[in-house]
């Protein structure tokens, strides 16, 4: 499915790809919703705000004056409820803007995509061209979210870490501007997926070994297959992606 050059499928069940044309679109995007859910600003999180608030602020904690968001981030990673709640169960969007207009018709494509007898939540990650890195670490994120066996292994995984080692990594998060409730999934989803420059010396290759394998066990299991062809070569990319 296109919805304004946004190309939207479920490449696994209740896992929907939001794949922009480019990073910016993609950032601005999920901007609302993701700061929304995990901004380490308590003016932002849980919070209808504008974007214009954001980008100022945003400008001055992390850009040195510029709004260097788009280019902060290469990928996101968001539950349905979560747009659903900021567009519908909240206060009014009183700078309502293209970028949630997108938003709320991507929201309705997956609900009529899903399976309406299921109260399982689903799940959007987004990233632009053919990131092979971004799409990976974005579903592991999205695996932790709608797969209760994959969470609990994950995280008794990262119990089972140096607690010196997890404890600069769970520092190294903070300093991105993760906030702690996300500590865990995004320790799991970078350990498996592959680690920043910053945390490349914490961990040995033989404690990242049963990350890897259990991510890449859940990342190749049960793919979508659509019929369009355009899909087709899109899932074959998406295989072959290991």
């Amino acid at each position: 499915m296109i919805i304004n050059n946004i190309q939207v499928e479920e490449i696994k069940p209740r896992i929907f790809l939001l794949n922009f044309d480019s990073q910016y679109n993609m950032a601005m995007h999920f901007l609302r919703y993701q700061e929304y859910y995990e901004s380490p600003s308590l003016r932002f999180r849980g919070k209808i705000f504008t974007i214009i608030d954001f980008m100022e602020w945003y400008s001055k904690k992390y850009g040195k004056g510029a709004f260097t968001y788009p280019k902060d981030w290469d990928g996101f990673n968001l539950s349905l409820s979560i747009i659903e709640d900021v567009l519908i169960n909240k206060s009014p969007i009183i700078d309502y803007n293209k970028y949630d207009e997108d938003m709320e018709k991507i929201v309705a494509y997956c609900y009529k995509t899903l399976n309406k007898n299921s109260d399982d939540e689903a799940y959007l990650i987004g990233t632009y061209g053919k990131k092979k890195a971004a799409l990976k670490h974005e579903l592991a994120h999205a695996f932790f979210y709608t797969n209760k066996e994959y969470e609990k292994k994950m995280v008794k995984l990262v119990k089972s870490l140096d607690k010196n080692a997890r404890k600069k990594l769970f520092n190294i998060l903070k300093e991105y501007g993760y906030t702690r409730k996300v500590f865990v999934d995004e320790a799991q989803a970078f350990i498996a997926t592959g680690l920043t420059e910053n945390m490349g010396g914490l961990f040995t290759v033989s404690e990242r070994k049963p990350f890897i394998s259990l991510f890449k066990e859940y990342y190749l299991e049960g793919v979508v297959v659509a019929k369009p062809k355009k899909r087709k070569r899109f899932h074959y990319w998406y295989l072959n992606s290991f």
